[in-house]
């Protein structure tokens, strides 16, 4: 772990951390060993976050936001919890391969990828290889990702240049410096977090990034500072750790976290 992080890791530790807050410390930032993190999983599989999803996958691996067997209305009214942004969620809540959801989805996305190449959409086809790299890098089917993420220092450099100036569809750029109350913040952590496994992200990130996201874990643990946090809709629960976010400790402490994981992995 990136030992600037101690402070604020202790603090999380020290104010009751949620289920999902306390498995993403051990198994991410402390990597504790195997059995620690386990138990923590295991405890924290037991709660809304995760039933709430679990409860909503389709037998096939799909749901209702990401190309699910069925779109009728009635189906789709059963699955209030799941939207596009799933394959966010199941990463964000740091699951992977051996998590039973994303097991079945990557099965799911390989059995697209490897069918009729005359019934593949090329949308869908992205899509699908997209999330395989996200839980398993390593898969032959997205080598070609791996190749542009971690190898090929051009190829990233050019991909990196991009997102850094573009951002999320042109509404941030990653270059900005927002501020957690403010509307594009959502977005710009978002955009973080989609470069993040590249072996740039540090070079991009030290100049004026890292700097401002380590003053926002000061203001985060700081009980009398008065900072304002918003939440963005749009991304659905992404970033949040605790069960609700009912009020400010909660959405702080969920912030904390979130950024903490980014700057991991500037060390």
């Amino acid at each position: 772990m990136n030992k600037k992080l101690n402070s604020y890791v202790n603090y999380l530790l020290d104010n009751n951390p949620s289920p999902f807050c306390d498995y993403i410390i051990c198994k991410e930032l402390l990597k504790l060993d195997e059995k620690t993190v386990q138990d923590s999983y295991e405890w924290a599989k037991r709660f809304k976050l995760y039933t709430e999803l679990y409860d909503e996958q389709f037998p096939d691996g799909s749901w209702s936001g990401f190309y699910p067997m069925s779109t009728k209305p009635e189906v789709r009214k059963k699955h209030k919890n799941t939207n596009r942004h799933i394959i966010g969620r199941l990463k964000d809540l740091s699951l992977d391969m051996n998590d039973e959801m994303v097991a079945k989805t990557i099965d799911f996305c390989k059995r697209y990828i490897t069918g009729d190449p005359k019934l593949q959409k090329p949308h869908i086809l992205a899509d699908m290889t997209s999330v395989i790299y996200q839980f398993n890098p390593d898969d032959e089917l997205v080598a070609h990702i791996k190749e542009e993420r971690t190898t090929d220092n051009e190829k990233q450099r050019v991909f990196m240049a991009y997102n850094w100036e573009r951002g999320p569809w042109d509404l941030v750029k990653l270059s900005d410096l927002p501020m957690p109350d403010e509307s594009p913040f959502g977005f710009w952590m978002c955009g973080l977090e989609g470069i993040s496994d590249c072996f740039l992200f540090s070079e991009y990130m030290a100049e004026k990034t890292t700097p401002f996201l380590y003053s926002l874990c000061d203001k985060l643990i700081d009980p009398d500072d008065t900072i304002q946090i918003g939440v963005n809709r749009y991304y659905g629960k992404i970033g949040q750790y605790s069960e609700t976010r009912s009020n400010k400790e909660h959405k702080k402490r969920d912030l904390l976290l979130r950024i903490m994981r980014i700057l991991n992995k500037c060390d």
